[in-house]
């Protein structure tokens, strides 16, 4: 080999190593993330992707509207509940009540942020039959301006497995679902109940008709932090730091989901 040569050679090899060792490392990286990644959902809340919207059913628990709370009136019926928002590939279609408007919209997701932009929002015009206030709430909540609205959505997975969707607007204005149906009409008691003060400092009070087996409490992330068995209507929560949280109450006729803050 020509002299001058060996140089060009030995910087060929060099580069090609420093090649080679950066692809490892690529790889390494990847897999530990990736490895991180699992881990983190397992432990407190699922990954935030698209397929995760498109693959759960999802029932409309409380709406928020220019800072107004609305629970859902929506009560389980023996031939079962239809969901209440399903998300597709390139549309998204909203109902409250079957036999009553429906919202679609084109719906566009982030690919590095678990955010969603629906446009050229519409609503069926059949004419309203049942839940008429709540289904105008909610589909304003959805249309925005009828141009473009975007939403940053989360979902959560409690101790329990249950799923907690919401999807938030930039002026705050939300969305909560939960995973399963609403339940029956001879269970209405339990959706009646509701807790106080919100937000609250020392002690959080249920109101209710009925009797609660169990209180528990979960994070924003999913995790249990709070548990109580002997139910008095009320739950010391003076102890947990300040954010929002989950409280699930139990009771003979099912489940129900009420969001709190701690101050």
């Amino acid at each position: 080999m020509h002299e001058t040569a060996i140089p060009t050679v030995f910087r060929l090899v060099m580069k090609s190593r420093k090649v080679v060792q950066g692809l490892i490392k690529q790889y390494v990286m990847k897999k530990t993330l990736l490895f991180l990644g699992v881990n983190l959902c397992i432990g407190f809340a699922m990954a935030q992707q698209p397929s995760d919207l498109m693959d759960n059913t999802w029932y409309i628990d409380h709406i928020v509207l220019d800072g107004i709370s609305y629970q859902s009136p929506i009560v389980g019926l023996p031939g079962g509940v239809n969901t209440n928002i399903d998300f597709f590939a390139d549309e998204a279609f909203a109902v409250i009540d079957p036999e009553s408007d429906s919202f679609f919209a084109l719906i566009e997701y982030d690919t590095n942020d678990p955010i969603f932009t629906l446009t050229e929002p519409g609503i069926t015009l059949p004419g309203c039959q049942n839940y008429c206030e709540f289904a105008g709430l909610y589909f304003e909540l959805l249309a925005g301006d009828f141009v473009e609205v975007v939403f940053e959505y989360q979902i959560i997975i409690i101790d329990s497995g249950d799923l907690i969707l919401t999807i938030t607007r930039i002026d705050g204005s939300m969305a909560s679902y939960l995973d399963y149906p609403p339940l029956g009409i001879d269970d209405l008691a339990l959706t009646k109940l509701s807790v106080y003060p919100n937000p609250v400092s020392n002690d959080l009070f249920i109101a209710s008709e009925i009797t609660i087996e169990t209180l528990t409490v979960f994070s924003i992330s999913g995790k249990l932090v709070l548990e109580q068995r002997n139910i008095d209507n009320s739950l010391d929560v003076s102890e947990l730091p300040q954010g929002i949280y989950f409280l699930k109450l139990t009771s003979e006729y099912g489940k129900v989901v009420r969001k709190f803050i701690k101050e």
